[in-house]
């Protein structure tokens, strides 16, 4: 199936039209309108199949890459978010245990010196 992206893909060389050069959006709209052409004009391909090759100008395919750049931005910018926050959650843990290790170490001394002074009994 032909499209817009397999469009994009198709490596197409630079061109220049009356001395200035074409950019790729331009380009790649004229290949696709010439394929949409062929398919139109032949009554058998139309017939045969229910393929549909819509209008398409350099605003529309522009338009559509860069919606779709957004989106794949947005995906990556999600998926560093998630893995930065699994970062933060292992960190907080080890941190946590950190804590927790030293402290309760902490006060087994604390209360044991306590103990000698004023009887305390460790866990209080």
């Amino acid at each position: 199936m032909l499209n817009c992206q397999a469009l994009r893909r198709l490596p197409i060389p630079p061109e220049k039209r009356d001395g200035q050069r074409q950019d790729r959006w331009t380009l790649v709209t004229r290949a696709y309108r010439n394929i949409r052409q062929l398919v139109l004009d032949s009554p058998v391909v139309m017939k045969k199949t229910a393929l549909q090759l819509f209008n398409v100008n350099n605003a529309t395919l522009t338009k559509w890459y860069n919606d779709r750049v957004k989106v794949i931005s947005a995906n990556i910018t999600i998926i560093n978010l998630l893995a930065t926050m699994q970062c933060i959650k292992k960190l907080l843990t080890y941190v946590l245990q950190f804590l927790f290790d030293h402290l309760s170490a902490f006060r087994v001394r604390s209360c044991s010196f306590l103990s000698r002074a004023s009887g305390c009994q460790y866990p209080p």
